[in-house]
């Protein structure tokens, strides 16, 4: 995301100060170019990317997790995270253990950032009322439950079909489907359904849970390949694709999704009365 929005979400301020951090971006920039030299990672072609068993992923979680807390620097988690895997995988080599403690640092670290902006998110909206809050926080509250091919429902995450048979989860329609039927309203299964559930809505009167629609052809319905439900303009919380779960993105101002961008849809009142 841009620096200045970063830096607004970790402050919170009661205002919005983003202009003011920009003022300042690239003096900041330089600054941090001079002053901090992050290792390099050259991934092995012989070596493929490190895979953690849950237990190492939970252990090396509160490893980082403390790091961050006592505010030690990036090198001292990556020897604490390296100690960890050291103790869960003797007899590995001690450079290669070193390379999986650096790559886990990253993933982790970053989830974590996630996980923080997205309670960020979650406590801006918790106030508010209607039943398209109600849908967002049933999507917020499936947060990392896993992308499941067909997988999901108006009950919760299911065991998916084809490549999804495997895993329970979501898809994105599956989401859609749970979330805004917490919300009493039923939406349908799929995109082209939930395309046609509710009334179109200029993008600039998009408001928490609105349908945010994305197609190979914006001009043509009938290629819409994905769905997410709006937390604001910019926001949405949705189930990406096969090895993401669920989560919070910015879609805004991203070249992929502008793309694709196809409209908003808000779920038809009857539709919620039918439900209740």
């Amino acid at each position: 995301m841009p620096l200045t929005k970063a830096a607004a979400i970790v402050q919170r301020p009661r205002e919005d100060l983003r202009g003011e951090y920009a003022k300042h971006e690239r003096k900041a920039r330089t600054l941090t170019a001079t002053l901090w030299k992050p290792t390099e990672i050259v991934a092995s072609p012989a070596e493929p990317d490190v895979r953690l068993s849950a237990a190492e992923e939970a252990q090396l979680r509160k490893v980082i997790e403390a790091s961050a807390a006592l505010g030690a620097p990036r090198t001292s988690a990556v020897d604490d995270a390296a100690s960890a895997l050291a103790g869960q995988r003797a007899g590995d080599d001690p450079a290669k253990i070193r390379r999986h403690a650096e790559k886990a640092v990253i993933s982790i670290a970053g989830e974590l950032c996630a996980e923080l902006s997205a309670g960020g998110v979650a406590a801006e909206i918790v106030a508010g009322a209607g039943r398209g809050v109600v849908a967002v926080r049933a999507a917020l509250a499936m947060r990392g439950v896993p992308y499941s091919w067909g997988g999901g429902g108006p009950n919760g995450p299911s065991y998916g079909i084809g490549h999804g048979a495997g895993t329970k989860g979501f898809d994105c329609s599956g989401l859609v489907e749970y979330a805004w039927a917490k919300a009493g309203a039923r939406v349908g299964g799929d995109t082209s359904m939930q395309w046609n559930a509710g009334t179109r809505v200029p993008r600039s009167q998009i408001r928490s849970g609105d349908l945010i629609f994305f197609a190979y052809n914006p001009k043509n319905p009938a290629t819409i390949h994905h769905v997410g439900i709006a937390i604001d303009a910019t926001r949405m919380v949705h189930a990406p694709s096969t090895g993401s779960t669920v989560r919070i993105e910015t879609w805004a101002g991203v070249p992929s999704r502008e793309r694709g961008f196809i409209g908003v849809v808000r779920p038809h009142a009857a539709l919620i009365r039918i439900a209740s």
